[in-house]
């Protein structure tokens, strides 16, 4: 027993060289027919599935926004909108916060509760219904509603151009390009009216810092006015000289902030009405004529070559391993075990129906 065990645990080691190239070649050419079987059986698997797979389309669009200083005007400059990310205005350059703009949850909010109708889905619906999300609570519902479109909505900038590229991908081509125009549409309203916001405390504080300035102008022209009248001839008195000098660099300061601030309030009230689009699109969305996923030949093609890899690969480790594998099997054989077992459990069966049977006799 011992020296046939020895000898199986021998063959267990695979010999030193392995099957030639030539060798593997021929079984493989043998089997030909075998792997092309399972080759297309997995092709067919594979186009089956894609079949299945939920159709995507993807809807792009290129915007440039306007991110020059002079063009936003100098009232609702970078430092606003910067203000908004929570980031220095003199350090990020304001193309660079649009896209998390678009990706605030301020913005995604607008999209996710907007109605949507396609030419399959006439009912107008958002996009919760459309994700056929379902929860608890409303917030919950958001939540995950907020997830769901945020993994789907890709924007990316480019920092050479500053162009911005806008895309998702959704099971219907319309609710596609609907979604993206709607992003970049709530994305230009956000920074329109945080602008115009902006616009709008500024001149309540500048009316408000005008009326003061006014007034201060009015007291230092009246305290000119007085002094002057009050001291005719003053050619003989320095003092005099000095005073009136005083007086009238009052009246010269509160007068050039009086006319500052008033083109200023006149600036900031073309900026509080000024409702000019800030995302300017240069390739607007369209519903995708094609799907992106699932690329179904694509699928069943790859399947195809990797189940001749797979065939091919299996009968190399046949040729290198299989009589390893084999004398290990026959090393661990249980299967005597397994029958003695098998008899063990069937002789006590056997036995408790016999007494049984018995103990119904003698009733």
């Amino acid at each position: 027993m011992d020296t046939d065990l020895t000898t199986d645990l021998k063959e267990v080691a695979p010999e030193a060289a392995g099957p030639n190239l030539l060798e593997i070649l021929s079984v493989i050419w043998l089997k030909r027919q075998q792997i092309a079987k399972i080759a297309f059986i997995t092709a067919v698997i594979a186009a089956g599935v894609s079949l299945i797979i939920p159709e995507s389309y993807e809807a792009t669009a290129t915007v440039m926004p306007q991110f020059s200083q002079g063009e936003i005007s100098g009232l609702s400059a970078l430092s606003n909108l910067s203000s908004l990310a929570g980031l220095p205005g003199s350090e990020v350059p304001l193309s660079e916060l649009y896209p998390s703009i678009m990706l605030s949850r301020s913005v995604l909010r607008e999209v996710l509760y907007h109605k949507y109708t396609t030419t399959e889905h006439p009912r107008p619906a958002d996009l919760v219904e459309w994700f056929n999300i379902e929860a608890d609570t409303p917030e919950l519902t958001f939540e995950k509603a907020i997830a769901n479109l945020s993994s789907l909505l890709t924007v990316d900038l480019d920092r050479k151009t500053q162009i911005i590229m806008v895309s998702i991908r959704t099971g219907d081509p319309d609710l596609s390009a609907q979604v993206v125009q709607r992003a970049i549409d709530a994305t230009d309203e956000f920074v329109r009216t945080k602008q115009n916001n902006y616009a709008s405390e500024q001149r309540k504080w500048i009316d408000a810092r005008l009326v003061e300035v006014k007034d201060d102008l009015r007291r230092s022209e009246d305290a000119l006015k007085r002094f002057q009248q009050q001291n005719r001839a003053m050619a003989n008195s320095p003092d005099l000289q000095m005073e009136q000098m005083r007086l009238q660099r009052d009246v010269t300061i509160n007068s050039s902030l009086y006319v500052e601030l008033r083109q200023q309030y006149e600036l900031v009230r073309i900026d509080e009405i000024k409702n000019i689009p800030i995302m300017n699109t240069l390739d607007p969305p369209k519903p995708p004529a094609l799907r992106i996923w699932p690329r179904r030949t694509l699928i069943t093609i790859g399947a195809f070559l990797l189940a001749i890899m797979g065939a091919c690969g299996f009968v190399y480790v046949d040729i290198r391993y299989g009589k390893s594998v084999r004398a290990v099997v026959r090393v661990f054989d249980v299967t005597p075990e397994l029958e003695a077992i098998r008899s063990f459990v069937r002789r006590i069966f056997s036995r408790r129906r016999s007494g049984r049977s018995s103990d119904r006799g003698d009733a």
